[in-house]
Formats: C-alpha cells, sequence, structure tokens
C-alpha cells in the first residue's frame, strides 16, 4: 500500500499542471494585497532534464548502438554514477564470507556507489522483480534489451519517493511504444586467451501504425547465454609471486592439514594427534628452525620424504617467513585463485 502511495503521489505532483499557493494573509487584518508569492509544486512545462532539481541523465538508443552495448549489463558498466562493487557477473571476490562469494548469476546496479540494494530498477516506471537468490536487488539482464527505447537515470537518492530502495538512484529503462518491421541482432564475445566466451541474439517484431491503424503489436525476444571462466584458465590468477611478496595465508588444503586441535566433548573428547586431552602435559615437536610446529598445522606432503606441497595443483609450501610464523614450517598453502570462478555460467532468455 505504501508503494502505491507514492506511485500516486508522484504521478500527481509531475502531470498535473502549475499550481499556485498563496501567501498567507498579514496578521493585522490588512486587505489582501495585489501581489502575491507564488509556489510551483508540478508543472507540464518543458525544461532540460539536466538543469531539473534532481539530476537525470536519458540515455537514447542511438547512444547504446554507436557505444556497441547489447546487454543492460554493459550499459550499466557505462554509467559514471555506478559504483564498483561485486554487482556484475565478472565480479567474484575470492576468500570472503559465504554470502558475498559469487553473484549467483546476479548483473546488478549499483549508483552512487551505495550499494545494489539502493538503487532502484524499473521498466516503464514499474517496479521489477529482485533476483531469485539476492533478494535485495534486481538482475538488470532480465529486461528485455532489445526492446528499448531509452534509458533515463536519476543520479541523486529518491527515497522520498520511492523509499530506501532508491537511497542510491533510480534506473528506469523505457520499451518501444510502437515498432514496425523485423529487427534482429546478434552478438559474440570470444576472449584472445579463451574461455569465457558471451553470445547474444535477439529480435523485434512488430506491426501496426498507432497514427494510421490506431494499434501496434509488438514482441521482442532475446537469448543470451555466458560459458564459464575459471581462475585456473589465467595465469594472472596466481597468488604465489614470493618476488611481489604474494602469497596465500591458507593452510586449508585440499591435501589434509593437521593441526594441534583441543579436546571437545561432543567430537574429540580425547583431543586430535596434536592437541592432547586435559591433564596431560602439552605436545612439543621441535622443527628444524627451532620452533614448536605443533600450532603450525604439519601437512604430509611437506614432511622429508613427502611429495611436496607442489605436488597438487595449485599447491604451494607456506611461506612461514614472509607471514611471520615459524610454527608453519611444514605447512602447505594453496592458491585459492584458481578455484574462483571469474565469471559464472548463466543462460537467461527474456
Amino acid at each position: 500500500m505504501k508503494f502505491k502511495t507514492a506511485l500516486f503521489v508522484t504521478a500527481c505532483c509531475i502531470a498535473a499542471p502549475a499550481f499556485a499557493q498563496d501567501a498567507p494573509a498579514s496578521s493585522e487584518g490588512q486587505q489582501e494585497s495585489s501581489e502575491r508569492e507564488v509556489l510551483i509544486t508540478g508543472s507540464r512545462i518543458k525544461q532540460d532534464p539536466t538543469k531539473s532539481a534532481l539530476p537525470l541523465q536519458i540515455v537514447t538508443q542511438e547512444e547504446i548502438a554507436r557505444n556497441g552495448i547489447t546487454s543492460p549489463e554493459q550499459l550499466i558498466a557505462f554509467l559514471p554514477t555506478n559504483g564498483s562493487g561485486a554487482d556484475n557477473l565478472a565480479s567474484n571476490a575470492d576468500v570472503t564470507t559465504g554470502a558475498q562469494r559469487g553473484t549467483n548469476g546476479l548483473s546488478a546496479a549499483n549508483l552512487r556507489g551505495q550499494g545494489s540494494a539502493a538503487t532502484l530498477v524499473l521498466l516503464n516506471g514499474r517496479r521489477v522483480a529482485a533476483h531469485g537468490l539476492s533478494g535485495s536487488a534486481v538482475d538488470v539482464n532480465q529486461i528485455p534489451f532489445a526492446a528499448i527505447e531509452r534509458v533515463e537515470v536519476l543520479k541523486d537518492g529518491a527515497s522520498a519517493i520511492y523509499g530506501t530502495d532508491a537511497v542510491g538512484g533510480v534506473i528506469n529503462f523505457i520499451t518501444k511504444k510502437t515498432f514496425e518491421g523485423v529487427s534482429v541482432s546478434g552478438y559474440v564475445d570470444v576472449p584472445e586467451a579463451g574461455g569465457g566466451e558471451i553470445y547474444r541474439v535477439g529480435g523485434v517484431a512488430g506491426y501496426g501504425n498507432l497514427n494510421e491503424d490506431g494499434f501496434n503489436i509488438m514482441a521482442a525476444v532475446s537469448y543470451r547465454w555466458n560459458k564459464i571462466l575459471r581462475g585456473e584458465d589465467r595465469d594472472f590468477v596466481n597468488g604465489n609471486q614470493p618476488n611481489r611478496g604474494l602469497s596465500i595465508d591458507t593452510r586449508g588444503t585440499p591435501i589434509a592439514t593437521v593441526f594441534n586441535i583441543g579436546p571437545n566433548a561432543n567430537q574429540n573428547p580425547g583431543g586430535t594427534l596434536l592437541g592432547t586431552a586435559a591433564g596431560f602435559p602439552t605436545l612439543a615437536i621441535t622443527g628444524p628452525n627451532g620452533a614448536n610446529i605443533v600450532g603450525g598445522g604439519i601437512n604430509i606432503l611437506d614432511l622429508p620424504g613427502g611429495g611436496g606441497c607442489d605436488s597438487f595443483d595449485g599447491g604451494m609450501a607456506y611461506d612461514e617467513q614472509l607471514w611471520n610464523n615459524p610454527a608453519a614450517v611444514y605447512a602447505c598453502a594453496w592458491d585459492t585463485g584458481r578455484a574462483a570462478v571469474i565469471q559464472q555460467p548463466i543462460e537467461t532468455l527474456t
């Protein structure tokens, strides 16, 4: 109900003709003066949108075609007011919390860097359903881009009209109102290094002239599919660069590492191999550098006679000197970036 009320008030304020509000009468009871203060609360007078109360950017179909933009995601990336962040298919964090890991196929707008949940996405002035797995944001790739006539971007907060969804701004995709004929388009993006290809085909068909026939029937369809791109497919996704002071600070590898986990009444009442039960002396194993290696994690591959940490894909010896952890002299690290998905696979039919 709150949403409907907001739209109604907005329509009244924008569509209504200019109104005038009289100045209050003086306290002395004098007759009304011939000069009145006029306060404009709504007007139909056309004006430059860049000089309006709130900054408005209009992106036309000609500008979209001239810049080679073929998807709403690309259009959002071209907007200077769009902030950076993990909001599109090519943004994926490496080691983060579960809620932030990957985008689940979502491409969202992030105006003024306020976050994808603070940017309102509209289609012909109406709200669009949120993403299935990220309910606080709208997937812009579900917009029928082949039928877009223009895009209006309100580059300032509009929470007073639309609520907290529009703290960062509003993006309104306007579709064509009339179209005659058939238009077909195709798009292919093939990286030079291979992997992560993007394909898109779309078409628009319309019949009838509104001015002459009084009707117009239009339909648009778009199909897009992106192939997966993993971190292991790119050489630059490499956290093992000791000459630059880069190394992976994790000892949780695919090959088990033994730690001194203490006693646990539910799982390990007697402790683990390196963690003794209560009442027993603390276990100590001296490494070649003189440190007690019990607390640093011991990987069987890094022990003398083992296969070495680099014997499995993405494995490397843990740099205990770089991370100032002498106890981890026998630990292995794993390049987690190789397992990250740089671009997620997705198929979209609009």
